[in-house]
């Protein structure tokens, strides 16, 4: 039996978007503002935080907040330590699986971009996120979320690691309605809601890694994202406000 890797993530070890955000970066920063004032000051945590992209930009939109964040890769935790040792946000190696790697209600707003699709557990990952979240606070999981009642669970393998004994994850699809089910009985959640995201740029196939996504427009013209796994990706923002 082949075992599973996520080995996708080494290629923000190249990228660069910290003074131009990603579009999906731009829109949770929007959706905290109007949840919190812009002037916020309490603590933010983004789990799977990656190169810092997104912290750094938590910082400029939240300049009085307290910003933590949790990545499992070490190499993306010494790179993004790097490039943020001077913004005052602490950056801790560890995975949002693991119960103890920050304390129980720790951060009034808790992040999440594009991390959930690499798990199959989703009751884990969900469970934890609201263990680190303080009452009264807020969650903002932007994912790959299916309209239609059906969970995807993807695992690929690149054709020039055939014989290497190893898929890759990360583009899990799972379905609103099966997250409703799960979300409705956890009586420390007050409400919770999907705001579904759109990109407006167009992004370009990248010819030398096809797994990355990019854009087309449809024959009504609706832009939309694919990858190289034959994948319409249907990105939504989960938003969980507890009691």
């Amino acid at each position: 039996m082949k075992t599973i890797k996520r080995i996708h993530d080494n290629i923000y070890l190249k990228e660069n978007n910290f003074e131009k955000p990603k579009q999906i970066h731009t829109f949770i920063c929007r959706l905290i503002k109007k949840f919190k004032k812009k002037n916020f000051n309490g603590s933010i945590t983004d789990f799977g935080s990656g190169n810092g992209e997104l912290l750094f930009n938590l910082k400029k939109n939240f300049p009085e907040s307290k910003i933590n964040g949790v990545e499992v890769n070490k190499l993306l935790v010494k790179m993004s330590r790097k490039k943020l040792k001077n913004y005052n946000i602490k950056i801790i190696s560890g995975s949002v699986l693991n119960k103890k790697v920050l304390k129980a209600n720790i951060s009034e707003i808790t992040i999440s971009s594009g991390v959930l699709p690499i798990f199959d557990d989703y009751k884990l990952f969900l469970n934890n996120l609201i263990h680190f979240t303080k009452k009264g606070g807020k969650i903002f999981i932007a994912a790959l979320f299916n309209e239609f009642p059906i969970d995807v669970y993807v695992k690929y393998q690149r054709t020039k690691n055939i014989k290497k004994n190893f898929l890759e994850s990360g583009w899990n699809i799972f379905s609103k309605q099966t997250i409703f089910k799960f979300l409705k009985k956890n009586k420390k959640i007050k409400k919770f809601y999907f705001k579904n995201f759109q990109l407006t740029k167009n992004l370009k196939k990248k010819i030398e890694d096809p797994v990355r996504s990019w854009t087309f427009r449809n024959k009504n013209g609706r832009l939309l994202t694919t990858n190289g796994l034959n994948l319409i990706l249907p990105t939504s923002v989960l938003c969980i406000e507890l009691r």
